[in-house]
């Protein structure tokens, strides 16, 4: 009798830890929204990253920018990609002031497939892995943007007066860019051409958001390239 009831003593613990677990990767797999401002100050430091994340989570290196350029930048959590981002730096000797912060997708490293995307979302819920037709929804409308498949591509040029649509004088500006996931991508919406989200061959590219930007607007800084 005392070995059974400790067999079900067990069996309960476990269902309780079964539980538990299920409600913590239910709670790892809810949004973080990030914007400028939260969680990275408008004033922060490559200090205040180190104390936010643990200064052993923070690495300072070349990010690459478009066209082969250099981009140096602080990579956060680079060895855990699900709640990984990039800070760029007004002023990169000092290591202060965000200028950009970048969110990218997960790839797998040997077949270069989408594999995931890191937990933070804007405060227009876009999130990293979005289709196409998401954004969409969230913008209200159809919008234009640029072909596929060189270094400014897949970025979207206007939001057409949707809900995404940036107000100039906006202290927070939001950018994404789009990559197609089809194995076989329609000729017409390659290269340096405008094309609409609801296109038929857009839509047949299957593109997802691959990264998107929160650009902090300083009065004397530029988004940092895309």
């Amino acid at each position: 009798m005392r070995g059974l009831k400790s067999v079900l003593v067990s069996a309960t613990a476990l269902a309780l830890a079964q539980v538990a677990g299920a409600a913590e990767a239910a709670k790892a797999a809810e949004p973080v929204t990030m914007n400028c401002g939260a969680p990275i100050a408008w004033d922060a430091t490559e200090d205040t990253l180190k104390k936010q994340y643990g200064a052993e989570n923070i690495v300072h290196k070349d990010v690459g920018g478009p066209e082969g350029s250099e981009l140096f930048a602080s990579v956060v959590n680079e060895k855990t990609p699900e709640t990984s981002f990039i800070v760029v730096w007004q002023d990169d000797e000092k290591r202060a002031n965000p200028q950009t912060i970048m969110v990218n997708a997960i790839w797998d490293e040997e077949s270069g497939a989408f594999k995931g995307a890191p937990v933070y979302a804007s405060d227009e819920g876009l999130k990293v892995g979005m289709s196409i037709e998401e954004v969409e929804k969230l913008n209200g409308k159809p919008f234009k943007l640029s072909g596929f498949g060189w270094d400014y591509g897949g970025s979207p040029q206007s939001f057409e007066g949707g809900k995404l649509q940036q107000a100039e004088d906006t202290k927070c500006w939001l950018a994404m860019t789009f990559t197609t996931t089809a194995e076989k991508v329609p000729d017409s919406v390659l290269g340096e051409t405008d094309i609409m989200s609801n296109a038929k061959d857009v839509l047949a590219a299957k593109p997802v958001v691959a990264q998107f930007t929160l650009n902090y607007m300083r009065p004397d800084a530029e988004p940092a390239p895309q």
